[in-house]
């Protein structure tokens, strides 16, 4: 793992000569005196330093060195010295659970928020955050290389526009938190901490657990110790210990005996505070990657979707960053386990933590109503009113809120205003962006920082909301795709290239083989949210209507959304007329869904298209629930078979195996063909369905064509094992045959039937 300790030293040589003494002399006092206020208040100091590039270097290299701090992270590519490793985007998790003295930001590299909101909370209290970026009134135009994450095909970072950098620029300007460096402009004044700041006492996270801490520790025992399912939630802004917390209380409770703990996370970077603390009380344990035993018990990591596939026995489960996992696995986690604490952030980097606390907090009263929630105030590495935070707060809009429910509660689709919002408006209309943003918040798990910057400034990207009495009730992120040039498009299918963006039209062309589909236009729903206040009205539907007739009137060929498949979902979409033709072959991590594509027709061609695809998707479902999808839930596989017209009856030789197999004189295996072929026949024809009951139609469908096993196939039937499950089928198999529209396999069966 890289080092971050660096000797500031080195690449300071030579500055005096390159500046005034006076001016280097009144930089030194500056930075003595933002280290001095900010060790006194233990507080992060930031510091926006704005001009050319070298000049933005020079700054920041007499800063750190008269700041004498040691353990320094450097986001961008270009560190001033060979001795520091740079911290790309794509290595901050490099910095997740560990303190820092300073983290520069070079924005001459790009400035990332989702890095930017990682990194900042691993910077103590007493540290120090340099921001270098282009000259303010330039930072705007700047060609930002962060942006090529949202620069799709055919697009370049020069093309897209820098409303995210212009208001950015706007929020450091009206800051009382971030202190600005510009060429030629006097030094910003700062201020002394006031007594109260100057006399906090602050908890390390290396000394005890704060007051709030040891109330948490507390519940996480009473949670593992006391009455079963009575769940924990602890949530908290960033930085206030709740996964220290859950740490010293695994370790705690496997010093007392316990045998088995189990921590879940998004990742196993997400839990690495929780094996940190707990390895502090269990110096002598075994540490791997993971993992943490004392030869008695153990802690152990295991990702969402493992855990559901490959249940685990445990005393207790801890499920840090909770918010960043789908509420569909936390209720299947919720159900598994009769004791469970979950820990989310409010405003995180990965996932945000309010429509976790919304949505989550309706699964818990509804199944487990005695649960208890704890709230972490006081923060762990920096004393409260932190200037970083409150910035990062500013910034990165954390702290954007969705209409008040009150303004809401009257809300109908025929009342409300649909609108298609500009862009160029918005930008500067601060508290229209900041509900459009905190409903998205509150209603995607996983929407982070940078998703402002792509509802801003993404090309082809526009923004619909349903507006009642001005308060946003409803919202939708819709973005152009395909129009490919054929000789890409083939490039495309073959899998030699893979542009920029352009979701499905690169995932039906190579991965569901239809090579039509990049040389059509498309129009993709990114996000769609009804305000909490006023769902189940018809908002959603509205929305969409309104977006799919601007759409016929452009050119495009088919309206499409892609999402991880659930019941609920996919019957949200089909209702409003879209046709599932892809389901992807691996379940998510975080949400434990599949992902599915579902179009709708704009145009002629693109009904073409849009029948040739679902009847190829049809044909491979079957093929598809027997390998990748084994796993998928029978009931959504059932709903899935019944998206598409019935398939043909099995044939006469196939009757006489199944009538054979119905009345005990075949085996299973003998017969497996034949049965896959009925099941499929059965379950999509309402009548012959409507013969069997729920728990006999998925034990068909998941015996026959998911092929799982004979004992999770008990589970479902509530019998001992594989004898009743074989008897189970075969009683389905004779009710079929019994109400069959052939005349000569009903009569067959009362034949067979009577001669028992």
């Amino acid at each position: 793992m890289a080092s971050f300790t660096i000797a500031c030293s080195p690449w300071s040589a030579g500055l005096e000569a390159r500046k005034p003494a006076s001016a280097v002399q009144a930089l030194r006092e500056f930075a003595t005196a933002l280290i001095g206020v900010g060790r006194a208040a233990h507080h992060r100091q930031i510091v926006v330093i704005a001009g050319k590039h070298d000049w933005c270097l020079e700054q920041a290299d007499l800063l750190l060195e008269q700041s004498q701090l040691a353990t320094i992270a450097w986001l961008g590519d270009r560190p001033p010295t060979a001795a520091i490793t740079p911290l790309n985007i794509g290595r901050t998790q490099l910095v997740l659970g560990k303190e820092i003295d300073a983290l520069v930001v070079d924005a001459w590299d790009g400035f990332d928020p989702d890095a930017f909101g990682a990194t900042i909370g691993a910077v103590h209290g007493g540290g120090l955050v340099l921001l270098l970026a282009p000259p303010l009134a330039k930072w705007p135009d700047y060609a930002d290389p962060a942006t090529d994450r949202i620069a799709t095909y055919p697009y370049t970072r020069r093309q897209l526009t820098g409303r995210y950098l212009k208001r950015l620029v706007r929020v450091i300007r009206s800051s009382t938190h971030a202190l600005v460096l510009e060429p030629n402009q006097p030094l910003p004044r700062v201020a002394a901490p006031t007594l109260a700041q100057s006399g906090t006492v602050v908890a390390s996270s290396r000394t005890l657990p704060t007051p709030d801490q040891q109330r948490a520790i507390a519940a996480i025992e009473r949670c593992a110790r006391g009455h079963r399912h009575r769940p924990v939630v602890l949530t908290s802004d960033r930085g206030r210990g709740k996964s220290a917390a859950l740490g010293i209380a695994a370790a705690r409770l496997l010093r007392a005996g316990y045998t088995q703990i189990i921590v879940t996370a998004p990742s196993l970077a997400s839990a690495a505070t929780v094996f940190t603390h707990a390895r502090c009380l269990m110096p002598d344990a075994h540490a791997a990657r993971g993992y943490l035993s004392d030869g008695r018990g153990r802690l152990e990591f295991m990702a969402p979707d493992a855990l559901l596939r490959r249940p685990q026995a445990a005393e207790l489960l801890l499920v840090d960053e909770a918010a960043a996992i789908s509420t569909a696995i936390l209720s299947a986690l919720l159900g598994r386990y009769a004791r469970i604490v979950f820990a989310s952030t409010v405003h995180g980097y990965e996932g945000t933590g309010r429509g976790f606390a919304l949505r989550f907090r309706q699964v818990l009263d509804r199944h487990t109503p005695d649960w208890r929630e704890y709230w972490l105030e006081t923060p762990i590495r920096w004393a409260a009113d932190d200037p970083a935070e409150r910035f990062a707060f500013q910034a990165l809009l954390l702290n954007a809120l969705p209409a008040p429910q009150a303004a809401l509660v009257d809300a109908t689709a025929g009342r409300c205003q649909l609108e298609r919002l500009d862009r160029d408006v918005l930008v500067d209309d601060e508290p229209t962006l900041s509900e459009l943003f905190g409903l998205l918040v509150l209603a995607h798990y996983r929407t982070t920082p940078g998703d402002l910057r792509q509802l801003l400034d993404a090309p082809g990207l526009s923004v619909w909301v349903l507006r009642d009495q001005r308060h946003i009730a409803a919202a939708a992120l819709v973005i152009d795709e395909g129009g490919f040039p054929p000789a890409l498009a083939r490039a495309i299918w073959l899998g030699l290239r893979r542009p920029q963006g352009h979701l499905v039209a690169q995932s039906l062309a190579a991965h569901a083989g239809l090579a039509q589909a990049p040389t059509l236009h498309g129009r993709r729903v990114l996000r769609i949210a009804v305000h909490p206040a006023c769902r189940r009205r018809g908002l959603g539907t509205r929305l969409l209507g309104g977006i799919f007739g601007d759409a016929r009137g452009h050119g495009i060929d088919y309206l499409a959304a892609a999402f991880g498949v659930t019941n609920e979902l996919l019957g949200f979409w089909t209702r409003f007329g879209m046709q599932i033709v892809r389901l992807g072959n691996h379940r998510e991590a975080s949400s434990g869904n599949c992902s599915a594509i579902v179009l709708r027709a704009l145009s002629q061609t693109g009904e073409q298209f849009i029948k040739a695809a679902a009847a190829r998707f049809a044909d491979r479902l079957p093929a598809l629930l027997n390998e990748p999808l084994r796993d998928l839930d029978p009931a959504l596989a059932l709903t899935l078979l019944q998206q598409f017209e019935r398939p043909g009856a099995p044939a006469p030789e196939e009757w006489d195996d199944l009538l054979a197999f119905g009345f005990g004189r075949r085996q299973y295996m003998d017969t497996l063909p034949a049965l896959q072929r009925l099941t499929h026949y059965a379950l999509t024809d309402p009548r012959l369905t409507a013969a069997l009951s729920r728990s006999e139609q998925l034990t068909l469908l998941a015996r026959t064509l998911q092929r799982r096993e004979w004992s999770e196939l008990a589970g479902y039937l509530a019998v001992p094992g594989r004898r009743q499950v074989v008897a189970a089928l075969r009683t389905s198999v004779r009710r079929l045959a019994l109400i069959s529209t052939e005349p000569q396999v009903r009569h067959r069966a009362r034949e067979l039937l009577q001669a028992r």
